[in-house]
């Protein structure tokens, strides 16, 4: 009983560690969407001064 404890904690440990990565990633990607999106908008605005 007391390895089907500690397995059961180790479980809980590695899944609390993978919601974690998991979620820096998440946010990690969302950064770099909106650093993205900002270029971007940047570069467009860019451009239409280019033009006239």
């Amino acid at each position: 009983a007391e390895l089907i404890a500690e397995s059961r904690a180790n479980t809980d440990t590695l899944v609390e560690q993978w919601k974690l990565a998991t979620r820096q990633a998440q946010e990690e990607l969302v950064r770099e969407r909106d650093r993205l999106g900002a270029e971007r908008e940047r570069d467009a605005v860019a451009h239409q001064e280019n033009i006239k």
